[in-house]
């Protein structure tokens, strides 16, 4: 069966938190429902996130996307407390008067949100390019605040690094899974299949 089809919740997990360090191998659909999926059968249009159990962020399928980054300082964390907002099915992120996000399904936090804009594009054929923008900002601006002798070699970050080992990651889950899968249907528009 077609993985689109057997996949059809927007996100699903290894286990309930409370059973966070001992996952019974199946999937449950929204974290809830018990599932005949394993890990093994997550199709790569799902960013892993992980946070005590694992859980599988559906990105296709989406229509609107919204970036919120975290202004408080973290100086050991670039991405600490930053969110990437997901809308499905035709729908969009609707903001409250204090201008924080009321209706939107899914979210992605942390290093993981790069990768999951990576992945909405090549899934769902959206435009990241404003959120991109965004964290480009943000990178740059994290560099400038934190300018000191850094004792990792990876700081200060490069944006454009950061992009590209995102694009690979999301292109190694798609070589991944159609190596397992080949002739997968990868939902999107007409240019996302193999």
């Amino acid at each position: 069966m077609n993985a689109a089809k057997r996949f059809v919740q927007h996100y699903y997990t290894n286990g309930k938190m409370e059973d966070c360090f001992n996952p019974t191998g199946f999937l449950l659909s929204e974290g809830v429902r018990k599932t005949k999926l394993r890990t093994e059968d997550v199709p790569p249009w799902f960013v892993p996130l992980t946070y005590w159990s694992t859980r599988y962020v559906d990105t296709s399928r989406v229509t609107d996307i919204m970036y919120k980054p975290c202004r408080l300082p973290h100086y050991n964390h670039l991405f600490k407390d930053d969110y990437l907002y997901l809308v499905y099915d035709g729908n969009k992120i609707v903001m409250n008067e204090h201008h924080i996000p009321e209706s939107y399904y899914n979210t992605l936090w942390g290093w993981e949100l790069v990768e999951g804009l990576f992945s909405a594009k090549e899934y769902s054929g959206i435009d990241i390019e404003p959120q991109l923008a965004e964290l480009r900002a943000k990178i740059l601006r994290y560099n400038e605040e934190y300018n000191e002798p850094w004792p990792d070699p990876n700081i200060p970050y490069d944006p454009d690094e950061i992009f590209d080992h995102a694009m690979k990651r999301v292109q190694e889950r798609k070589d991944a899974y159609e190596a397992l899968h080949p002739g997968t249907h990868y939902p999107g528009h007409p240019d996302h299949h193999p």
